[in-house]
């Protein structure tokens, strides 16, 4: 888990599950990608025609593997520490994220606290890196059972915590789509 400056839970700890932020990060590596070819060849304007599609597939997969995260975050902490606007974009892109997150998951919650009573939900809200990391928002106990549950705005396709189904652990999502909200689980 990343700390801030005041030893507080860090934002930077949302970039693994905020494409957003993701975006935003890929699209200033690949222009200044750009800007140093520019400046390499001299040309009078950044064309994106002249740097090839392989070499954007390089900087995607460099930014996405897992074994560059190191380099990756290094990059970033200059990028936030160095380029304002740069900043102010990327915080305030995963603070509207971490904002309305959270407002879904009262609402879930409360919902779930009605139907099955508030001593059936433990909730795992707000920043807790490593619980965040495995998709778990809270524990719902139904029948006796415990089912981890990830919470979202919409229906994932396939949650990360789906991938710990088995007999004795059978992980559920629910998201809110307006008013309703619907659960639903591993196929």
């Amino acid at each position: 888990m990343v700390v801030d400056e005041n030893n507080k839970y860090s934002l930077l700890n949302r970039l693994d599950t905020h494409y957003t932020a993701k975006a935003y990060l890929l699209t200033k590596i690949i222009l200044d990608e750009l800007e140093s070819f520019w400046l390499q060849n001299e040309d009078k304007k950044v064309d994106l025609n002249k740097i090839s599609d392989e070499k954007i597939r390089e900087i995607v997969t460099y930014v996405i593997d897992d074994e560059n995260v190191d380099g990756v975050s290094d990059y970033l902490s200059d990028l936030l520490k160095n380029n304002e606007q740069f900043s102010d974009y990327f915080y305030n892109s995963l603070e509207y994220s971490r904002t309305k997150g959270n407002q879904i998951e009262d609402e879930i919650f409360n919902v779930l606290r009605r139907k099955y009573g508030s001593d059936k939900i433990i909730e795992f809200s707000g920043d807790f890196g490593f619980v965040d990391y495995f998709g778990v928002d809270g524990v719902l106990v139904i029948d006796s059972i415990a089912h981890p549950i990830q919470i979202s705005s919409s229906m994932k396709g396939n949650p990360k915590i789906f991938k710990y189904a088995s007999e004795f652990c059978q992980p559920l999502g629910f998201y809110k789509e307006g008013n309703v909200v619907t659960k639903y689980q591993p196929f």
